[in-house]
């Protein structure tokens, strides 16, 4: 995946395959950056899955996120862009019960991108 302008700062980009913690404080820019890399991936041709936690319905968050300028909604429709809504108390059994249940959405997307956000639904659940 390639950031314009990011790359050069990281000396040529991160490694794949490679896990990324994007840590800051509230309106720092984490959800905008995360959704950026995964536009920047879709535009790519890669598959991409975006987990949330927002008790929003999708269409809530793509009307947020389509004001992005590298946010592209047609890659939704595309197949590039998959989305999974979290209720956060389907997370009370456990991060493990979260895979089993969608696992066979993972294995028909096979996504190559994974965005978690927030992360702190995973550490909810430990």
């Amino acid at each position: 995946m390639h950031i314009q302008g990011l790359d050069s700062i990281l000396k040529g980009g991160w490694n794949s395959p490679s896990a990324i913690l994007v840590a800051g404080v509230a309106g720092s820019g984490k959800t905008t950056f995360a959704l950026q890399a995964l536009c920047e991936s879709a535009r790519e041709g890669k598959v991409c899955l975006y987990v949330t936690s927002v008790n929003e319905p999708a269409t809530v968050v793509n009307n947020f996120v389509s004001r992005l300028s590298h946010y592209d909604v047609s890659r939704i429709s595309r197949g590039n862009i998959h989305q999974i809504s979290l209720d956060i108390r389907s997370l009370d059994r456990g991060i493990y019960s979260f895979m089993w249940n969608h696992e066979e959405s993972f294995e028909k997307i096979k996504p190559e991108i994974i965005v978690i956000d927030p992360i702190t639904i995973i550490g909810c659940s430990l």
